[in-house]
């Protein structure tokens, strides 16, 4: 808008000024300052974006670079028996400021999506371990599903930041099924966990194939949904006690369909008649 208002294109420029010589004169000296101001202002313009442009570039090399300066002092403290009780703690914080660091980045500019994944993962690993070291009574097999499931949460950030990427939603749906698998190992049997494996899956190429905008396009992923749908039912029926009832009964259904099929019903009756 300012070098709109200082172009002199617009209203008031030489054009428009008045056709006394001394005030063409001073017109003349007016615009030239004004357009002198909008080369100057153009050219900052220009300038800062190509300085923004360049600090984006060296601010992931930089943020990977003082992550790893971090972990090696911390790995060196620790092997040196200088951290003591707080080594722990202070993976943790390093760990949470990791995480901070990275979907800072991923937030400021969405167009770097890759930030998002290991900004979720070591807020996800901060977090399992503050609860592994303040909370070891609680420490059970949902922390490794709590893990698992920050990961995903990561890929799901990629894709809600940009419909276009719905490839995401595949590694996001496969890393809340094993984070529900790993949360569940301790209550359900082997065979219903395997069960709630190809059912996850099942719910998650479902759910790609039904994207608004992407329905002829992502159609396919109807077929895995319905591979893994199915063999999770098979694994579920297969684990219960009802499996000795409802083959037999699937077999005699079966044999009936294929009878009535035939017109042996019909046949038979026709005889007696």
């Amino acid at each position: 808008m300012l070098l709109r208002l200082l172009s002199p294109s617009l209203p008031g420029t030489l054009v428009d000024a008045p056709r006394h010589p001394a005030c063409y004169a001073h017109a003349t000296q007016d615009n030239g300052r004004r357009a002198t101001l909008s080369v100057v202002l153009q050219s900052s313009v220009v300038g800062l974006t190509k300085e923004d442009r360049a600090m984006n570039r060296t601010n992931s090399p930089s943020l990977v670079g003082a992550l790893l300066v971090g972990v090696g002092v911390l790995a060196l403290l620790q092997n040196f028996g200088l951290l003591g009780g707080l080594a722990a703690l202070l993976w943790a914080a390093l760990g949470a400021a990791g995480g901070i660091a990275f979907l800072g980045a991923f937030l400021r500019s969405p167009d770097r999506w890759w930030a998002a994944i290991p900004g979720m993962t070591l807020l996800g690993l901060a977090t399992i371990t503050l609860i592994g070291t303040l909370m070891p009574w609680a420490a059970g097999a949902w922390i490794a599903g709590l893990f698992l499931g920050a990961i995903g949460a990561g890929f799901l950030l990629v894709f809600l930041t940009h419909r276009g990427r719905w490839w995401a939603i595949i590694p996001a749906g496969v890393l809340f099924t094993l984070a529900a698998v790993a949360a569940l190992a301790d209550v359900l049997a082997g065979e219903v966990i395997g069960a709630v494996f190809f059912l996850g899956l099942a719910l998650t190429f479902g759910a790609l194939s039904r994207l608004p905008g992407h329905e002829d396009r992502l159609r396919w992923a109807l077929i895995p949904a319905g591979v893994m749908l199915t063999m999770g039912l098979v694994v579920l029926v297969a684990t219960s006690s009802l499996m000795s009832i409802l083959v037999p009964a699937a077999l005699i259904i079966g044999g009936l369909a294929l009878l009535y099929r035939n017109g042996a019903f019909a046949h038979h009756t026709g005889s007696k008649q």
